[in-house]
């Protein structure tokens, strides 16, 4: 538990503007569908800023060890899976089709028919892929019918984000602040 009250310690003013970074992206989405103006609002671009910032003022040099790691899963649940599991659940409310928000109707009614024969969501994408002879032009799953498929969608997305975001912090951060913090330790 000490490395992660170690690691949220030094991470918090991250976390914060991580959050901040999140919430007027799904502000933008909400308001626009340009892309490219909702791209520059990225968790991740986010990420990069913060730890090249660290990189030459060394903010996070304590961040080592087994703090890092827990630094790196820390930032992957707080920086992602909460922002993205409200912002795709929104999206699946909101009936949102675009940006990352984007589904492919006619893919999702013939991967929806072969879920439903208990088909797993891997298994039902492969078929739908052989049966329609290409693959999914969207980004996100398509609508669920009920409020409890709906909150599904958006936390299995975020939990898949979680993972991402998590491997992206750790390979980041092992170049862009445990590199620079042992060399400036030496």
């Amino acid at each position: 538990m000490k490395p992660f009250q170690d690691a949220y310690r030094i991470l918090k003013p991250l976390i914060l503007i991580c959050w901040i970074i999140a919430a007027l992206r799904l502000v933008a989405e909400s308001m626009t569908d340009d892309v490219n103006v909702i791209a520059m609002l990225s968790v991740y671009s986010t990420l990069f800023v913060l730890f090249l910032f660290s990189a030459f003022t060394g903010c996070f040099d304590d961040l080592r060890g087994v703090s890092f790691f827990a630094g790196a899963l820390l930032i992957g649940v707080t920086c992602f899976f909460v922002p993205n599991s409200i912002s795709y659940t929104v999206a699946q409310f909101q009936g949102w089709n675009k940006g990352r928000f984007e589904h492919d109707p006619e893919f999702w009614a013939v991967q929806k028919k072969f879920l439903k024969e208990d088909k797993g969501f891997w298994e039902s994408q492969e078929l739908a892929e052989k049966e329609l002879g290409r693959k999914s032009k969207g980004r996100s799953p398509g609508p669920a019918d009920d409020a409890f498929g709906k909150v599904k969608s958006g936390v299995t997305v975020g939990f898949f984000t979680t993972l991402a975001g998590s491997m992206f912090s750790a390979v980041l951060g092992a170049l862009l602040i445990l590199l620079p913090a042992k060399l400036r330790r030496r």
